[in-house]
């Protein structure tokens, strides 16, 4: 009789799992592409008249992503953000770090690396019904 009752909230638990839209890890990479190739191509741009007025739209324009990703269209990614706006500063201190503190490379690398790999663990915890805390192992 317990065994049956535990089944069944099993498969209710499964069944509102599977009722609920799945979130797509591509709209968090794509934002931070966005303002990765803004911050590349500001870093490669010379520094003529026409290239710094470039340079200054470019900018408006990863503010403008970054205030975006907060949102509330993306509301169900959580923490979308931070996420955002902590993976452009890791990305910015990559280009701008001087040669005298290059190890600092290698920091902002595995930064980088490591916020990656918690939004996918984040919203494959969140698609499992988890919610979007880690430290929950529900």
């Amino acid at each position: 009789m317990k065994n049956s009752t535990i089944l069944e909230k099993d498969f209710e638990k499964m069944k509102k799992v599977s009722e609920v839209e799945r979130l797509e890890v591509e709209p968090p990479l794509r934002l931070v592409g966005m303002t990765w190739v803004s911050m590349t191509i500001i870093y490669f741009l010379p520094s003529a008249v026409w290239a710094i007025i470039l340079k200054i739209i470019i900018g408006i324009f990863i503010f403008a992503t970054i205030r975006g990703s907060f949102f509330p269209i993306w509301k169900r990614y959580e923490t979308m953000g931070a996420f955002v706006t902590m993976q452009s500063v890791w990305f910015a201190g990559l280009l701008w770090i001087p040669e005298s503190l290059s190890f600092l490379r290698y920091v902002f690398g595995f930064l980088i690396i490591l916020g990656i790999a918690t939004k996918f663990k984040q919203i494959k915890h969140i698609n499992q019904g988890k919610g979007p805390y880690l430290n929950k192992n529900l």
